[in-house]
């Protein structure tokens, strides 16, 4: 690869990047602020004292990111510009998965 190839691969690279960020942004959040999603998972990360810093509240925090997407994609109604409600609920239901396997590791 040379210098032209790397600088059109760059320039194609951000361009999907920009077009994929305006489709999740539909999805996940608001256009008058972009961390809203963030806002409201770190205050519910702080009432159920969640603790990013640890396996298990990973685990917790994407079991938190994928309700908070849920309930978004149901009360928005329509088609998602990406992750289907289905798919959601797939990936909510392997998380709890994740969970209960952690949770056992930790009790043997």
């Amino acid at each position: 690869m040379n210098l032209y190839q790397l600088v059109h691969l760059v320039k194609d690279i951000n361009g999907t990047a920009e077009d994929l960020c305006k489709r999740k942004n539909k999805d996940y959040s608001r256009d008058d602020d972009v961390h809203a999603n963030f806002h409201q998972l770190a205050a519910l990360c702080i009432i159920l004292g969640v603790d990013v810093s640890t396996p298990r509240g990973c685990i917790q925090y994407s079991i938190l990111l994928k309700v908070q997407r849920i309930f978004k994609l149901v009360n928005a109604g329509g088609i998602p510009a990406n992750e289907s409600l289905h798919d959601s609920a797939v990936d909510l239901n392997v998380y709890l998965a994740l969970l209960i396997g952690y949770a056992d590791e930790k009790t043997k």
